[in-house]
C-alpha cells in the first residue's frame, strides 16, 4: 500500500471529470470485458444537456479527486466509498487517457450505506481541496453520489464509471 498522500484535486483544473453510469445486474460480466458499452456516448452532454434527456447518472463534475482524498483512497484510512471514486487518467503526450471501471451491485451497496454514514457524521465539517468553498461542493456531490447509489442498491444496479 502506498503512503497515504491527500488528493488536492491538481489534475482535475485540467478538465478531468467523473461520469458514472447504472448496469443492469445482468450485464456486469459484459461491463467488465467492454465497459464503453455502458458509457454515454458523450458523457459531458449527458450531464450538461438538457434536463428531460439526460440518462440516469452520476456527474462529479472534478469533485472526484476531493473526494480520493475524503475516503482515503490507498490509505490506512480507506472507506468503503473509496471504490467509488478510485483510478486515476493516464497521461499522454496530447492529452489523457480514461480510466473506467465496473462495481457489481454488491460493491454498490456497500458505498451507498457508507456514504449514508458520511454525509451524517456531525463531525464532518470541512475538507482539503483547491475549490473555493470547498466543503458545500463536496458535500453536494457527495449527496449526489448517496442518491445515485442508493437508487442503484434498490434496484439491483452495478455501475460503470469514467473518470476523464
Amino acid at each position: 500500500m502506498r503512503e497515504f498522500v491527500p488528493a488536492r484535486c491538481d489534475a482535475t483544473g485540467m478538465g478531468i471529470r467523473y461520469y458514472a453510469y447504472p448496469v443492469a445486474s445482468g450485464d456486469i460480466d459484459d461491463a467488465k470485458r467492454d465497459p464503453d458499452l455502458y458509457l454515454g456516448t458523450d458523457p459531458l452532454m449527458d450531464a450538461w444537456g438538457a434536463s428531460e434527456r439526460r440518462p440516469r447518472m452520476l456527474y462529479l463534475d472534478k469533485c472526484w479527486g476531493c473526494l480520493q482524498g475524503e475516503f482515503g483512497v490507498d490509505s490506512p484510512l480507506e472507506r468503503p466509498a473509496a471504490e467509488l471514486v478510485r483510478g486515476e487518467v493516464t497521461f499522454v503526450d496530447l492529452g489523457w487517457i480514461g480510466f473506467r471501471r465496473v462495481l457489481d451491485p454488491d460493491q454498490v451497496a456497500e458505498i451507498a450505506a457508507d456514504l449514508d454514514a458520511v454525509l451524517a457524521d456531525a463531525e464532518w465539517t470541512s475538507i482539503d481541496c483547491r475549490f473555493d468553498g470547498a466543503t458545500d461542493y463536496v458535500r453536494s456531490y457527495m449527496a449526489d453520489a448517496r442518491d445515485f447509489t442508493r437508487s442503484l442498491a434498490e434496484r439491483g444496479e452495478g455501475l460503470v464509471y469514467l473518470i476523464g
